[in-house]
């Protein structure tokens, strides 16, 4: 059974999420099929964020030149990638804010700020088992990192230089959760490219009956949904203010006593 939230992707947030800039609902979705080619390169030579040392400068140049050289396969079409366009900062904007006094004259000032201003952007992002199959080609051996990943969304142990299809149907051993995780991301990525449309071609891609990948998918959102309310502490009620309210209550040997335990 597949387990993209597994230990491993764990570890690597702890270790990479930073250079890796995940977002807060990235790191709560586990592994994905899809990471950018910033992202594969830190996953592939990982370095250190801080502190910088010597063998640190090192390794972060050769992590940019790995992240160099996929842009430069993906620019040759030698590596397939997925457009998926992202609401980002475009530039940022002097806007008029209003008036306030001078602490010293009490003349009214104009105060200005800077307003990001968002914009449309394609980003690439290269499938797991593309990402397999192009490394299996350049004969260079997975790192830690890029082996969990492949674990993860079942496509790992891909032969040397055969190149690995996009699998469609129910993996081996993966639950039906998983299953619907897996088309629940693909399914985002369509959306984010072009919303309409997107459960059809959802759909097509896996060879499935749109009215079932829609069933899967929103069942996949509603338990994200209740893993994301999860990781939320409710806060407790304020109780009513007792004749007991200012005691401060221990416990010892599993029962309670308002009495300080030295």
């Amino acid at each position: 059974m597949l387990n993209r939230l597994n230990q491993t992707w764990f570890d690597t947030v702890a270790l990479l999420g930073q250079q890796m800039s995940l977002t807060k609902e990235q790191r709560a979705d586990g592994w994905p099929d899809a990471f950018k080619p910033e992202q594969i390169a830190v996953l592939q030579r990982p370095y250190k964020w801080w502190p910088l040392k010597d063998r640190e400068h090192e390794k972060g140049r050769l992590c940019a030149a790995y992240r160099d050289g996929l842009n430069a396969a993906l620019a040759s079409g030698k590596l397939p990638s997925i457009i998926k366009t992202e609401r980002v900062v475009a530039h940022y904007e002097e806007r008029f804010k209003g008036y306030k006094g001078n602490q010293f004259t009490g003349a009214l000032q104009e105060v200005f700020a800077n307003v990001p201003v968002y914009g449309d952007k394609e980003f690439h992002y290269i499938a797991a088992p593309a990402f397999a199959a192009w490394l299996a080609a350049q004969g260079e051996t997975p790192s830690a990192h890029v082996q969990n990943w492949l674990n993860a969304v079942g496509v790992a142990g891909a032969a040397k230089n055969a190149p690995v299809a996009l699998v469609n149907s129910t993996l081996p051993d993966e639950s039906l959760d998983d299953r619907n995780l897996r088309w629940l991301n693909h399914y985002e990525i369509e959306e984010r490219t072009a919303k309409r449309g997107a459960y059809n071609r959802t759909a097509a891609h896996f060879d499935v009956n749109p009215s079932t990948l829609r069933k899967a998918v929103d069942k996949a959102m509603e338990q994200r949904t209740e893993r994301r309310r999860a990781g939320f502490k409710t806060v407790p009620a304020k109780s009513k203010a007792t004749p007991f309210s200012g005691l401060v209550t221990h416990v010892k040997d599993g029962r309670k006593t308002t009495k300080n335990q030295l």
